[in-house]
């Protein structure tokens, strides 16, 4: 492994942030319809 990688990786382990797309299991589908379902009044059912 090069400096370089091993600088981002250094990086990245340090500031990473929990993304809902980076979770085991989840699918592009619940991703993309997780923000219109936690807004109020925009879908009722």
């Amino acid at each position: 492994m090069n400096d370089l990688t091993r600088r981002v990786l250094s990086w990245y382990a340090e500031h990473q942030r929990d993304l809902p797309w980076r979770r085991p299991g989840t699918t592009a589908w619940s991703v993309m319809v997780a923000p219109f379902r936690a807004a109020p009044g925009v879908c009722q059912v």
